[in-house]
């Protein structure tokens, strides 16, 4: 564990080759992330699936409500990201990743 934390600090150190690196620690960033989530979420879901099925009681075939809000939740997230950011940047801010222009 110590060892892959101090990635980001020797590449910062070699700063002469910065712009190559930064690229690749946004995408790892930005994967880490992604794991996270993604456990987080599968860990959470089934707790709340059988948390969800204690208040109601026993029904046959009660309605995913937990699995929904996650769901629903996802997209408003991602509905509020394109209302707000509508406009902003242009055709070839897609095309091309952002970087920060000093580190």
């Amino acid at each position: 564990g110590l060892l892959p934390g101090l990635v980001p600090l020797i590449l910062r150190r070699q700063s002469h080759r910065l712009g190559k690196h930064i690229l690749v620690l946004s995408l790892l960033n930005c994967f880490s992330a992604g794991v996270f989530m993604g456990v987080g979420t599968m860990h959470l879901l089934p707790e709340a699936w059988e948390s969800w099925n204690d208040i109601l009681g026993a029904r046959e075939e009660p309605f995913p409500v937990p699995f929904c809000l996650v769901g629903l939740g996802f997209y408003l997230v991602l509905v509020l990201e394109r209302v707000l950011f509508w406009g902003v940047g242009g055709s070839s801010s897609e095309s091309k990743p952002r970087l920060p222009s000093s580190v």
